[in-house]
């Protein structure tokens, strides 16, 4: 068993829900990622339904090439490899799993023995009207990466971002300012190329001002899995984004109508400069942005869709037996 699932483990956590599920007898129980996962299975009945987030086997498989040396390779290819076995017995045994995105549906289907109507997608959202920040105004030459770095995925890209694309940027908008989100606890801050141009926020109560404050929101991300949120949010409170491929996987986006896409440190440091100095393109982008998060990926829609699908299947289980 992989040791970040032996860590976070809670016998007294089990027993509850355990006596909970005894009393109360739910008709569904939802568990969220691998760590709630082993708790929902101690509830002896009840249709049982795990959302998956991210599939960590695919993420832990992305990273292996992106280290350095021969002896960290191996570390991350074991990782891989315990977290496969793990969520390969522990994806079955639920009724119904979600996944954010087709591409991560299509990943688990490949690697796991699971049904093709074992597993559906259900995308993240936002709240669109508590995301509405009419008053703040944006602060010219800002870029924001709304994402903590205690994630490693969060990490990596603010490492590649700090070292091969920011200094292109700073080159010709000297003025140009980048704020971090999240927290930084225990997050190794010598391992990244900071200065003056960037700007640790440490943890906030309430992200949106400082989305909304931005020019840009920039998405370097190289790995990870499941939608990007912080791309949601940025797109709800009018804020334009620059991302990589990969930051954009799973969202219904167009190149240049909802969002500007790079691959190469050049050709993401080129976009966002371009978008600084465009008033028309920002304005462009964030109209498209907005309409496209309020017709696809508002929350209150998200959630309805998927309280529908359960109660239909659970009733469909219910008259085969």
């Amino acid at each position: 068993m992989p040791s970040a699932v032996v860590a976070i483990h809670s016998p007294e956590m089990a027993e509850q829900v355990s006596q909970i599920a005894r009393s109360w007898k739910p008709d569904v129980v939802v568990a969220l990622t691998f760590v709630t996962a082993p708790y929902a299975l101690t509830v002896p009945e009840g249709f049982k339904v795990l959302d998956i987030d991210n599939f960590m086997a695919r993420m832990l498989q992305e990273a292996i090439p992106m280290a350095t040396i021969s002896m960290a390779r191996l570390r991350r290819w074991l990782a891989y490899r315990k977290f496969l076995r793990y969520e390969s017995n522990l994806y079955p045994k639920f009724d119904l799993c979600l996944a954010v995105t087709e591409a991560d549906r299509s990943a688990v289907l490949r690697q796991m023995s699971l049904r093709p109507d074992q597993i559906i997608v259900t995308p993240n959202g936002v709240d669109t009207q508590y995301n509405q920040l009419d008053t703040v105004t944006p602060v010219p030459n800002t870029l924001i990466f709304n994402g903590a770095l205690t994630y490693n995925a969060n990490y990596d890209a603010m490492s590649y971002f700090l070292r091969e694309i920011y200094p292109q940027i700073i080159r010709q908008l000297p003025d140009v300012r980048l704020r971090v989100t999240g927290s930084t606890v225990d997050v190794d801050l010598e391992g990244l190329p900071l200065d003056g141009h960037v700007e640790l926020t440490g943890y906030l109560p309430d992200i949106r001002p400082a989305i909304a404050q931005s020019w840009v929101c920039v998405v370097p991300l190289r790995m990870g899995g499941g939608t990007r949120l912080k791309i949601l949010e940025a797109m709800s409170l009018g804020t334009p984004v620059v991302s990589t491929v990969k930051g954009a996987e799973g969202l219904d986006v167009e190149d240049s109508t909802h969002l500007l896409l790079a691959e190469t440190p050049g050709e993401f440091a080129k976009q966002v400069v371009r978008l600084l100095h465009s008033v028309e393109l920002r304005e462009s982008l964030r109209t498209n942005a907005k309409r496209l998060v309020s017709e696809r990926y508002e929350w209150s829609q998200i959630g309805a869709d998927f309280c529908g699908t359960v109660e239909q299947l659970v009733s469909r289980e219910r008259n085969k037996n």
